[in-house]
């Protein structure tokens, strides 16, 4: 007996599947070039020093942050 799947990913996964079908194509092709961008990011982030201690951010200018990276003697990469 399979064990029942839990969360929204199983679930959204399950309505594609039953509903949307015609769908599931296009999502398994955005799938492969999000992961592949990502691949690539998180590649460039490790050649440059990037560690688990680093931040990346969502929302913040690059440009706001540089002056500050230039302030603190930080190496600054945008990627």
């Amino acid at each position: 007996m399979n064990k029942p799947k839990v969360g929204l990913l199983p679930l959204y996964v399950k309505l594609y599947d039953d509903y949307l079908q015609w769908m599931r194509p296009k999502i398994e092709a955005f799938h492969k070039t999000i992961t592949a961008k990502l691949e690539e990011v998180l590649e460039e982030y490790s050649r440059n020093g990037g560690t688990h201690h680093s931040a990346m951010v969502y929302g913040v200018s690059a440009e706001a942050i540089k002056p500050l990276a230039r302030q603190f003697g930080w190496n600054f990469v945008t990627l």
